[in-house]
């Protein structure tokens, strides 16, 4: 495909800015689901509803709300066009619509969009193999307007570790008054100022920690991210796809 074209809900967050300023010379920027009275830069159309939208696109890349995802599945399927979302905090019952609708159009799902993060998955993986009588704990921050939290990224590290080794996930201790059981993983969230997401994962052994960390310093990671797997994607049969699937194909 020569220039894919994309159409993004939630192009007048954050994200979406992050999107705008990154792209990419094969990639035109169609239009976008958003809030009308935000102005964009090169007069990109901007929709209040799905069913309002009147243009062509290759692919849906999602930087929204969660609450608003199963609306995008269903514009999806209704434009019978590959969508990649990369919004968090998303319920159980939006992430079985999501796998349904797999099974007729491409669907790419992660967390985290940057390589880093998968990296970091890898890594605190081998340690816990390595390190099996560490303790493990997890802390994340993030800005101070991200609304869920432990963050999605939190979740899919903590749900890795849980492969590893039988973890219970721990997010308060503050009504125990006991020592910490060995088959505990802490996670603990931090909000504010303007950090776009830092993760640390720690390996507490006798007399020594070894800390894995992953520190964005812009969305932009992000938004590279979800272009090279909305390249990805465009390319392949229905089905669900992640960060793994698009590494493992190379």
């Amino acid at each position: 495909m020569d220039n894919l074209r994309i159409f993004i809900t939630g192009i007048t967050g954050a994200m979406g800015k992050a999107l705008l300023e990154t792209k990419e010379e094969d990639i035109s920027i169609v239009g976008g689901i958003g809030e009308k009275v935000i102005k964009i830069k090169d007069k990109i159309p901007v929709f209040d509803k799905w069913k309002e939208v009147n243009i062509d696109f290759d692919l849906i890349i999602d930087f929204s709300a969660a609450n608003k995802v199963s609306d995008w599945l269903d514009f999806a399927l209704s434009t019978n066009t590959p969508i990649l979302v990369a919004t968090t905090g998303i319920s159980k019952t939006t992430m079985e619509k999501m796998n349904k609708t797999a099974l007729k159009i491409p669907v790419f799902y992660s967390q985290n969009m940057s390589y880093g993060i998968f990296v970091l998955k890898k890594l605190i993986q081998n340690a816990a193999i390595l390190l099996e009588d560490y303790d493990i704990e997890l802390i994340e921050a993030h800005h101070r307007y991200k609304k869920d939290s432990p963050s999605g990224t939190a979740y899919l590290l903590a749900k890795a570790l849980q492969e590893i080794r039988d973890l219970e996930v721990v997010y308060d201790r503050s009504p125990k008054n006991e020592c910490r059981n060995k088959k505990e993983l802490g996670i603990f969230s931090v909000r504010g100022g303007t950090v776009p997401g830092d993760h640390s994962v720690l390996f507490l052994g006798e007399d020594e920690i070894l800390e894995l960390k992953h520190r964005a310093y812009s969305k932009k990671i992000f938004a590279k991210g979800a272009y090279k797997a909305g390249k990805w994607l465009v390319k392949q049969k229905p089905g669900f796809y992640s960060m793994e699937d698009m590494v493992k194909d190379g």
